[in-house]
């Protein structure tokens, strides 16, 4: 029941039990605080109830970052759709942590997972941010170069190119090929 009521009823005080809030050690809430450091970029708050927040509202801020980019992936015109649902999927799964104990031990237990899912986040970033004109231009180029496909196949440079095209457009996680558009195209 409520916390409240019972602690303001006398006669409920004999059925009140009171439990000592599980809480991290110093040294583990400095390891989650050089954690959160790399992969937020923030130097993390070192109470571990304010701690929790912040993690708490950069996760919220990740799945907020990433249901922009869903929108646009989910047209079928650009990339990153596993990339994405994962990265939801990580952040989804701390943010079920019903306390700042568990939130803490579940944040460095995924250490590895959570570094993995920054760097994916900072090449969606990049992308949506920088290279979707190239991006752009890419598609526009192929969808007008495949009419003539027949045509291109038979010069061996021109074909190569194409199959390159095809091949980048086709990747799930093209974000470190799309420099090579302009030379395709």
């Amino acid at each position: 029941g409520d916390a409240g009521e019972t602690l303001l009823s006398s006669s409920r005080w004999r059925k009140a039990l009171l439990m000592k809030r599980k809480s991290v050690d110093s040294a583990v809430l400095q390891n989650a605080r050089k954690l959160a450091k790399d992969l937020f970029g923030f130097s993390a708050p070192d109470s571990e109830d304010i701690f929790d927040l912040f993690v708490r509202e950069k996760l919220g801020e990740w799945k907020t970052r990433v249901a922009g980019y869903k929108a646009l992936a989910g047209t079928g015109n650009y990339p990153g759709t596993k990339t994405i649902a994962a990265i939801q999927k990580v952040a989804e799964r701390l943010l079920a942590e019903t306390d700042s104990y568990a939130l803490i031990e579940e944040f460095l237990s995924r250490r590895s997972e959570l570094l993995d899912t920054s760097d994916d986040l900072q090449e969606l970033d990049h992308f949506y941010k920088s290279q979707r004109t190239a991006w752009d231009a890419l598609r526009k180029a192929y969808t007008r170069f495949k009419l003539n496909e027949r045509w291109l196949k038979s010069d061996a440079t021109a074909a190569a190119a194409l199959a390159r095209m095809e091949e980048i457009l086709n990747a799930e996680s093209p974000f470190g090929l799309i420099k090579e558009s302009t030379r395709l195209i």
